[in-house]
């Protein structure tokens, strides 16, 4: 059934990734569309699916098999912890920070990490790049990450108005 379908898919994106407004948008949709449909599973459904679910992320991707082949795996295995001394030990997620002969800093963000141990390596960032003309992100060898740290170093960036003092 659709809504079954719809259900599994909120849960999982509860469960999987880390909290955020958009995940929870998306899992609030999902019920709130599918969650009383009680057709069969489709080709057209799924598409149906896959594009309410496009309004809130466009990392989902979902396939159709009609034989029904594959095994529901009901135990998500979640984001692993990550361990604060590797982070700090590596000074993640910051891995340089440069001026040019035109006073333009390049901050080098080699992956984005738990914020609680990345946050003194953002900061000793930011104070680095004060007074400077600009600043541009070294993002070549950043896969992404914790959210809250995409946060801080786009609010950063945006401009005033992001306290990093609690």
């Amino acid at each position: 059934m659709i809504s079954t379908l719809a259900q599994e898919l909120a849960s999982w994106v509860e469960r999987l990734p880390p909290r955020q407004p958009r995940m929870e948008a998306l899992a609030a949709a999902l019920r709130a569309e599918f969650g009383d449909r009680d057709e069969p599973v489709t080709v057209e459904s799924v598409t149906a699916i896959e594009a309410a679910a496009q309004r809130h992320c466009r990392h989902l991707m979902l396939h159709f098999h009609p034989d029904g082949e594959l095994v529901v795996d009901r135990t998500p295995p979640g984001w692993p912890p990550e361990d604060a001394s590797e982070i700090r030990r590596h000074g993640w997620p910051i891995s340089s920070v440069r001026r040019t002969d035109d006073g333009l800093a390049i901050v080098g963000v080699d992956s984005m990490p738990a914020f609680a141990p990345s946050r003194p390596f953002i900061e000793a960032a930011i104070t680095l790049a004060q007074g400077a003309t600009g600043v541009a992100l070294d993002l070549r060898h950043n896969g992404g990450g914790d959210p809250e740290t995409v946060a801080m170093i786009v609010g950063w960036l945006c401009g005033p108005g992001m306290d990093i003092s609690d």
